[in-house]
């Protein structure tokens, strides 16, 4: 229609690990979630976003203009060469988000969070209504003096304490694992009602 206001073009660059939050960032961005005159986040109806994975990324790149908007969720070895001089907007809780020019960039440092630390992260994501299951950080803290106890590391080692560790083991890889999850989903809900709105009003 005459006078509709042309809307902005986004681009949402992707690994395979990261598609789930990727489809999480596009469903925020076409929910009709303002109300009345107050915006939620981006403004309903006013971007088009789509999601590429690291191959359609590599495959159009010569064709890429330096105004396309486009955000790359992930910190892989591609995005890492994409990000590396980015100016940083956000950082919090191992949460990142960076931009310069038409270019973003929203991930999670691989790196575990104090106890402390994640007390405050599942306070401010409670703040933002969205509610976490809490991971309990005595599982992960015991698994260690567990296996010390058990012999491991002593030159002592039984198959019982040998599965022990091991279990141990898994059980740290699984709660790091189970925070990085909650950390992206809120980060991509945090940049779609935050930090998006600017950078596309900056670049528009």
């Amino acid at each position: 229609m005459f006078g509709e206001q042309k809307k902005a073009q986004l681009i949402i660059v992707c690994t395979e690990k990261t598609r789930k939050y990727a489809n999480y960032l596009v469903q925020l961005i076409g929910a009709k979630d303002d109300m009345n005159d107050a915006t939620t986040g981006i403004k309903d109806g006013s971007v088009e976003a789509v999601v590429w994975g690291e191959k359609d990324y590599k495959a159009n790149l010569a064709t890429l203009k330096s105004s396309t908007n486009i955000v790359f969720i992930g910190n892989d070895k591609m995005i890492k060469d994409e990000i590396a001089n980015m100016n940083e907007v956000y950082d919090a809780y191992g949460m990142k988000f960076k931009s310069l020019g038409h270019r973003a960039a929203l991930y999670v440092e691989d790196k575990s969070l104090s106890e402390e630390d994640y007390d405050a992260f599942l306070e401010l994501s409670n703040k933002y209504q969205k509610a976490f299951e809490k991971v309990h950080f005595s599982l992960v803290e015991a698994a260690p003096p567990v296996a010390k106890v058990l012999g491991i590391g002593l030159g002592v080692i039984s198959p019982i304490a040998f599965s022990v560790a091991v279990a141990g083991l898994v059980k740290v890889a699984w709660n790091k694992m189970k925070v990085m999850e909650q950390q992206f989903t809120f980060l991509t809900l945090y940049s779609y009602l935050e930090l998006l709105p600017k950078f596309l009003e900056d670049n528009t």
